[in-house]
């Protein structure tokens, strides 16, 4: 298991920053309507809500394109992945966090890396 991938690791990295950066979700509509924000701020308007939406990025994209292929094929490993680069705190809390130990976590992250390594190796 080759876990020593620089170019990947940069492009995970990239993809993380990209996530981390605005609003995943959403197609760019707000996450709120005006009616639901006059409710919320007592009849107040308040424009907008202080969360970007995030720029185009076509490398942290198509990592996130591969990223939901992988959690079709195998939602877990998908989970790992996202905690291990999305997820805050120790290798060890993320682990934690999912209810495994650090080097079962740490296997599966690299299992998943070794997927991703592969799809990008033949699609490039």
């Amino acid at each position: 298991m080759n876990k020593n991938n620089p170019h990947l690791e940069f492009r995970l990295q990239v993809w993380a920053d990209w996530c981390n950066s605005g609003i995943v979700s959403g197609l760019g509509y707000p996450p709120k309507s005006w009616e639901a924000k006059l409710i919320e701020h007592g009849g107040i308007w308040v424009k907008g809500d202080g969360q970007p939406v995030l720029l185009c990025n076509a490398q942290a994209e198509e990592i996130e394109d591969w990223i939901n292929i992988l959690a079709q094929e195998y939602y877990f490993l998908a989970q790992v992945l996202r905690e291990c680069y999305l997820g805050d705190g120790s290798m060890a809390q993320k682990a934690r966090r999912l209810d495994m130990n650090y080097r079962h976590f740490k296997f599966c992250v690299d299992k998943a890396k070794m997927w991703l390594a592969g799809r990008l190796s033949v699609h490039h």
